[in-house]
């Protein structure tokens, strides 16, 4: 199998995997998870990353730490918003604002959004590591 081109690559392919071995059907899974089969449909094809909501339920019936499907369903959303024509159109949380509002502060220039990301990916995984 190919490597993922990005992590929305590896969300859909760690679901169409777990069905390929496992067997079964989308609708069996989204029992299994207690979730809409719209919801896991959606995943699959790329259209939508899970949120906290779901990220438990289906790591526990794909048999992944969730912690390890959380970071990959957060580094997903990351690289799409990082990847939209108009970034602006993101809705960022209060911590992320007030972290990008110090790095500004701290460098004293500018920075494009691209940059800003990229600080708060790397900020991501080093708190994860700690």
């Amino acid at each position: 199998m190919d490597q993922p081109k990005t992590k929305r690559d590896a969300l859909c392919n760690l679901l169409t995997t777990h069905l390929k071995t496992r067997g079964g059907t989308l609708k069996d899974l989204a029992k299994d998870a207690d979730i809409p089969v719209t919801t896991l449909s959606s995943v699959i094809l790329g259209k939508f990353i899970p949120g906290a909501k779901h990220q438990p339920k289906i790591a526990k019936t794909l048999g992944v730490p969730p912690e390890e499907f959380k970071r990959l369903c957060r580094e997903a959303k990351l690289e799409k918003n990082l990847s939209r024509k108009n970034p602006l159109k993101r809705k960022f949380t209060l911590e992320e604002l007030t972290f990008f509002a110090s790095v500004v502060q701290a460098f004293n220039r500018p920075l494009t959004l691209k940059e800003l990301f990229a600080l708060l990916k790397k900020k991501e995984e080093n708190s994860e590591a700690e």
